[in-house]
């Protein structure tokens, strides 16, 4: 693809995050709002304006699958380089990091991987030969508590040293023991992929260089998921180029001027205290005050590019979005003209008065209306009134009962 021709269709929004230059990038995305057309676009923009690399772009999601559909866009933009290019999660890239550097730790090149079943059956055997009750201590919940620590960026040590109960202390111990037999077999669980990895890159200044030099570029979708370890292996990797682009979720990655509800209108994010009373949702329907117990303010000198991209609530209560494209999903309907303009939700069969005008009140504005009464038939008549509304070429709408 030409050059010229990776810009065209962008929306404004897009145009300017897939054409930013130098410096750090916070793309707000919300569902539909082509997000992922922005990612690889910009990596394609970077590569053949910019004249950067292939091999000097290092871009991150969240699953193996979200990475091979990323690295095939890639390729069907700038050809079969894609294929050798750092398109991967988190941990994949953190292996080839590790496979070349991870003796400098005093591990063996070729370390053995614990996925969670070997884990949690050595987090067993550790209880068993410390005599801690199992009934009291089950092995999975001691280690998702571990790797909970991990992921906090907490060693064994770091967790021991906070413990404030004798459970807590208990299991520190554990911990401690069950690193320690890791180590001993020449081995990491998941979570050590990310921690030993950004230890590597703090310890060992050349091994930090060669990676800041190779990718001069980073990107990262998915971002409001990292935890502190991922955002620390970002960070650093970033620091001195500051070359990083973010995505985040609409509703997840608050920027100044968001509008938060509160029993008394919309206020911007800002303005918000500890103290003050907020709107919430308690799973999908019910919408109940919250009262804030903590703020904290962010950092960021970079440019925001907010695509937008969620649906207004019409009538009703509102379904988080992400349900509802994952409704679709289960029905076979990848993509209905990117995501519904309107949705509402009706609590009961005994709203069916709300019901009725709210599809009435949502043809007048030109919206297909798509019904969804619940089970399987509901499903599956969803995808036979998607495909006639598609026919159509009207707006979409979800009346979800």
């Amino acid at each position: 693809m030409d050059a010229d021709d990776l810009l065209e269709g962008l929306n404004p929004a897009q145009y300017e995050a897939v054409t930013h230059g130098d410096g750090p990038l916070l793309v707000v995305a919300g569902a539909g709002s082509g997000k992922t057309r922005v990612l690889t676009h910009r990596i394609a923009h970077l590569i053949k304006v910019h004249g950067v690399s292939p091999f000097e772009i290092l871009a991150i999601t969240f699953t193996n699958k979200a990475a091979g559909e990323m690295k095939e866009r890639i390729g069907r933009l700038v050809g079969p380089v894609a294929e050798k290019m750092w398109v991967s999660t988190f941990h994949s890239a953190c292996v080839r990091i590790l496979r070349r550097d991870a003796t400098l730790l005093g591990y063996p090149s070729a370390f053995t991987i614990y996925d969670q079943a070997d884990a949690v059956r050595l987090t067993g055997y550790v209880l068993r030969d410390l005599n801690i009750d199992p009934k009291r201590f089950p092995p999975r919940s001691v280690h998702a508590t571990i790797s909970a620590a991990k992921n906090d960026g907490l060693s064994a040590e770091d967790y021991l040293e906070r413990a404030s109960v004798i459970h807590e202390r208990r299991i520190g111990e554990v911990f401690e023991e069950y690193q320690a037999r890791l180590r001993k077999a020449g081995a990491m669980d998941f979570d050590d992929l990310l921690g030993v990895t950004v230890e590597l890159l703090r310890t060992e200044p050349q091994v930090l260089e060669h990676y800041r030099n190779r990718f001069g570029n980073v990107l990262v979708d998915e971002y409001q998921d990292t935890n502190p370890v991922q955002n620390d292996l970002v960070m650093l990797l970033g620091e001195e180029h500051r070359n990083v682009c973010v995505v985040g979720d609409l509703d997840q990655c608050l920027v100044p001027g968001t509008l938060v509800r509160t029993p008394d209108g919309e206020r911007p994010i800002e303005d918000i205290r500890v103290g003050d009373r907020v709107l919430g949702t308690i799973g999908h329907r019910s919408l109940v005050p919250a009262t804030v117990t903590a703020t904290k303010v962010g950092r960021y000198d970079g440019l925001i590019a907010e695509l937008g991209g969620k649906p207004a609530p019409a009538v009703g209560w509102g379904l988080g979005i992400e349900r509802v494209l994952a409704l679709l999903e289960e029905v076979g309907v990848s993509a209905p003209v990117q995501a519904p303009d309107a949705y509402a939700v009706i609590p009961d069969a005994a709203a069916l008065p709300l019901a009725t005008a709210c599809v009435e009140a949502l043809r007048a504005e030109g919206c297909a209306v798509v019904l969804h009464a619940g089970g399987k038939d509901g499903l599956g008549s969803m995808k036979s009134q998607f495909k006639k509304a598609d026919a159509s070429g009207a707006r979409h709408a979800l009346v979800f009962g």
